[in-house]
């Protein structure tokens, strides 16, 4: 399977800005930050990684209950799948296609659980984007950046409620008419939108504690109030679709922040890489539940081809 001209300016992109941060820095310093490396944190932050994957996929599950009752051992497994189609297929078979379509061969309920797992991604991106401009006031940047950040978070809201408060009449949002519909159905569902918002909150102070694991791992001098106050500025940096897996942007974005409280580049450089080599064990476990434990027995060939030649009838162009 060739990869689109897209795909492949993408991969330039990230591994040109990674051969230029590499080339930067020191890698003697580099390696050495590996070597005295603490695993022990590593392995404690790798456990708190999956509770986040845990926590994640109860906030999809309640974001599915309005529509249909599943187990939530099977949507586990279900999100570990995706974590281990975004890790190694960085393809247009994204893990949230993969997501809504082992879910639909359960239940065909095509719009419902595409409205379920939009739902889910704009809770969490906004949850994100929310802390990120509280953080604000605490940013110790120049007005210009925290400026940029606003208007960046802010367009960002924008085009998620335009789901809601656009006219879908317009030709460009047609398309978006039912899964609007759908999402609309959560007005009726005040209490779980709640429930969810709590988790997503929750679970980004977990994810936080995560990558403090790291940095204790590196043996960093990082509160965690700084990572819990920069860190949503560097995931909405790092969600920007330039690079696969944020190769190169992560890097750029950990070493501008993190050299801010006295880090080194270096020591920036190795909490990015442990950071990516953290969510590639998530991933190779993905991998083991995809190929030992599939809960459809359906291959990701499979997968895109029935999606890309339509043999389900559910529409998943909104994906």
């Amino acid at each position: 399977m060739f990869m689109s001209w897209k795909s492949i300016l993408k991969w330039l992109i990230g591994i040109g800005i990674f051969i230029f941060f590499l080339w930067r820095i020191s890698t003697p310093q580099l390696w050495k930050l590996f070597i005295h490396c603490n695993f022990i944190y590593f392995f404690l932050a790798f456990l708190l990684l999956n509770v986040t994957v845990w926590m994640t996929t109860k906030r999809w599950q309640y974001l599915l209950s309005p529509f249909m009752n599943i187990q939530f051992i099977f949507l586990l497994a279900t999100s570990y799948i995706a974590c281990f189609v975004n890790g190694f297929l960085p393809t247009w078979l994204g893990g949230d296609v993969v997501k809504a379509f082992l879910v639909y061969k359960k239940v065909p309920k095509s719009l419902e659980i595409i409205s379920s797992v939009l739902m889910d991604r704009i809770v969490g991106f906004t949850t994100i984007s929310v802390v990120a401009v509280f953080s604000l006031p605490f940013i110790k940047e120049n007005r210009d950046f925290k400026l940029g950040l606003s208007i960046f978070t802010v367009i960002i809201v924008i085009i998620f409620l335009g789901l809601w408060m656009v006219p879908t009449k317009l030709p460009l949002l047609k398309r978006f008419k039912k899964v609007r519909d759908c999402f609309l159905l959560y007005n009726r569902h005040s209490r779980l939108v709640w429930e969810v918002i709590g988790i997503s909150l929750l679970n980004y102070f977990i994810y936080v504690i995560t990558i403090y694991m790291l940095t204790q791992a590196l043996w960093l001098n990082i509160s965690f109030w700084y990572l819990f106050i920069y860190l949503p500025v560097i995931l909405l940096i790092t969600s920007l679709p330039l690079s696969p897996n944020a190769i190169g942007i992560r890097e750029g974005a950990f070493i501008y922040f993190l050299s801010r409280q006295g880090n080194t580049p270096e020591q920036a450089f190795a909490l990015s890489l442990l950071t990516f080599a953290l969510g590639m064990f998530l991933s190779f476990a993905g991998g083991i539940i995809y190929f030992f434990f599939n809960p459809t027995n359906f291959t990701i060939s499979q997968i895109k081809e029935g999606i890309k030649n339509d043999q389900y009838s559910g529409d998943f162009s909104h994906c």
